[in-house]
């Protein structure tokens, strides 16, 4: 054996079998994923990615995430009793439901609100009528409390002082000014109402609003590689997945496990609060398409630990008090190819109305399966 050939035999043990190594671990990855899901998406794992890495134009991102639907509103709050009821999607209802109504409250943020679509384009809209056409009567009432911006805390009321939820808003009508008194949290506000049962979908806005953004994301030259690796491989991304389940660390921060821990909190206030006073509580996982976020950003692996970490506490809390828990994050990302996740997700957080009407069946059908109308 020459000296030439010595050279090439030892560049090959070093370099081409341990990348052959990692090319068997990686397509095994995603033979075992894509047999999982029943699919054919995690096979391509990467390529989406790939593109966008190397051809995104960001700038388009952020302007799709900043245009939603604008509904005129036109109703006059002089018209209605604001003592005996409240407005809320731009719908008035009692404080008193009807006798045999069956009401249910939902709450969140813009997502339950639903910004990209029409009130009754809204998933608590769609939800209402499933459940009516499904009975064949009217007596279900689904009335969405989603507020933009709305986190967790700003929902339960959690660490606020007793005293300071009221929020006075000035409306202009014909002309004259009058003071319309809100609450500031919701949940609190939602004990005016008779109603049954609450439903909980809310996630996103503890750790993806622009003001804590800035403050949580943490990205350095490492997170940049590693969410490079993280979103183009599909055996590295499950390595780290489990690396964080079991060892309890990842690339989350500080500041995101203290934000994680104020969510665990509120959660579990509001859940209690709802039972405490009869409601049956329902927590509801929101979905994020987190492929919307930029490629680039080191933020992302931060955001996609607790991410996957606040889900599996919604699922600690759930068994803890006992409560129904209707997983649509998995049903409108994990079991969706890509192509799909575009038809449902307006950007990271917001659905369109074909995904504000699915996510409508999922909870519909999560509801008929556990509880008895």
């Amino acid at each position: 054996m020459t000296y030439i050939q010595k050279r090439l035999l030892l560049w090959s043990s070093l370099f081409i079998i341990p990348f052959l190594i990692l090319f068997s671990i990686e397509m095994g990855t995603r033979v075992v994923q894509s047999f999982k899901a029943g699919n054919s998406g995690p096979l391509f794992y990467g390529v989406t990615e790939l593109n966008r890495f190397l051809f995104e134009d960001i700038d388009d991102i952020l302007q799709k995430q900043g245009t939603f639907y604008v509904q005129k509103k036109d109703l006059n709050l002089e018209m209605f009793d604001l003592t005996r009821g409240d407005i809320y999607r731009d719908q008035y209802y009692t404080f008193k439901k009807k006798e045999g109504t069956y009401r249910i409250i939902v709450h969140g943020g813009s997502s339950v609100f639903s910004v990209t679509t029409s009130k009754s384009r809204s998933f608590p809209a769609a939800l209402e009528s499933l459940i009516n056409n499904s009975e064949e009567q009217n007596r279900y009432e689904v009335i969405n409390m989603g507020r933009m911006g709305s986190t967790s805390a700003h929902i339960s009321g959690n660490g606020y002082m007793l005293g300071d939820i009221f929020w006075d808003k000035w409306t202009q009508s014909e002309g004259f000014y009058f003071k319309h008194r809100r609450y500031k949290w919701t949940q609190p506000a939602a004990f005016r109402f008779e109603h049954d049962m609450e439903i909980f979908y809310q996630l996103s806005n503890d750790y993806f609003r622009p003001d804590l953004t800035e403050k949580l994301q943490q990205d350095s030259f490492l997170n940049r590689i590693n969410n490079i690796l993280y979103r183009l491989s599909a055996a590295y991304s499950a390595s780290r997945n489990i690396w964080a389940r079991n060892m309890g660390k990842g690339f989350t921060s500080e500041h995101l496990q203290a934000q994680h821990k104020q969510y665990y909190d509120n959660v579990e206030t509001m859940i209690k609060s709802a039972k405490m006073r009869g409601i049956t509580p329902v927590i509801v996982k929101q979905a994020l398409d987190l492929e919307v976020i930029s490629t680039t950003s080191g933020s992302y692996p931060g955001f996609v630990e607790i991410y996957e970490q606040s889900l599996f506490s919604l699922d600690e809390i759930a068994k803890k008090h006992n409560v129904l828990i209707i997983d649509a994050a998995k049903m409108l990302t994990h079991e969706k190819t890509s192509a799909e996740r575009k038809e449902i997700f307006h950007d990271v957080v917001h659905l369109t109305e074909k995904g504000n009407a699915e996510l409508a069946k999922i909870i519909y059908t999560g509801l008929i399966d556990e509880i008895k109308w």
